[in-house]
């Protein structure tokens, strides 16, 4: 129960060159002050890693201050949420580290004195390297990753602390070519490089014969923003896609092969 209150926070994993730096809190990206969530979901999850290509991935939190439980024998009572303290991100592959915003890594909400902005964020970076794509837990790159963290709340107006974690987010190595062995005999689609993207991002895709691809893009309400013939070869593929006139937001985008679709996500920001 803790554990949805405190936690509430928006994920928007990119995949980009090399960044040492600090992540940049980014209040943008929610909808408003009072949009609590993630983002993407459990689902979407985080952005792949590409055996080769340096990866860095912002998580962008916005913690929800305030709400109501019941706490028997009292019934509903207004649960002030002052503070999540990020205590580590466990899990993450070798060579692969987080940095947060602020440097404590404690992230204050509106309810705390002095109040915070309950913004605040964590970058993973890396440098994915050969093997990692077959390692991981089960042996197929996947490397699940589990939040650690601890959350202040004010109960009966003692501050109590709650120590909690997220679970369900991983990171994924690729091969360097964006495709395992085994899609290599088949259509296949991958994730665009870098996304989000800011002015062009780059679309693999595999096809098992010389031909024609046909290429469209969607907004968020299933509008089609874009379509495209891409005269393709056997094999792997790119194509480069502009995306520096879209409106900032959320796209679906699809490849169709003859009978065979495939679609993806992709974020758009500026």
């Amino acid at each position: 129960m803790i554990k949805k209150l405190l936690f509430s926070v928006a994920l928007i994993g990119i995949t980009a060159t090399a960044a040492e730096a600090q992540c940049v809190i980014n209040p943008s990206v929610f909808l408003s002050p009072t949009d609590y969530g993630i983002i993407p979901d459990t689902i979407t999850n985080l952005p792949l890693a590409y055996v080769g290509t340096p990866y860095s991935t912002d998580i962008q939190f916005n913690i929800d201050p305030d709400t109501v439980v019941n706490q028997p024998p009292f019934g509903n009572i207004n649960v002030d949420i002052t503070q999540v303290h990020i205590d580590s991100v466990v899990g993450l592959p070798a060579g692969f580290t987080y940095t947060a915003n602020p440097v404590s890594a404690t992230i204050t909400t509106t309810s705390a004195t002095p109040p915070g902005t309950g913004f605040g964020c964590v970058q993973l970076t890396g440098n994915p390297t050969a093997g990692q794509e077959t390692g991981g837990p089960t042996n197929n790159g996947i490397y699940p990753i589990v939040v650690h963290y601890t959350g202040t709340a004010i109960v009966l107006s003692v501050p109590t602390q709650v120590p909690a974690t997220e679970t369900g987010y991983f990171v994924h190595i690729m091969p360097a070519n964006g495709f395992k062995e085994e899609e290599l005999s088949r259509f296949a689609l991958s994730v665009p490089v870098p996304n989000p993207a800011v002015a062009k991002t780059s679309i693999q895709f595999n096809t098992t014969h010389a031909g024609q691809v046909d290429f469209t893009l969607y907004n968020v309400l299933g509008s089609v923003i874009k379509q495209d013939k891409i005269k393709s070869e056997k094999g792997i593929n790119t194509y480069q896609l502009d995306v520096s006139t879209l409106p900032a937001g959320m796209y679906v985008y699809s490849m169709r092969d003859g009978d065979k679709m495939l679609t993806r996500r992709m974020t758009v920001t500026h």
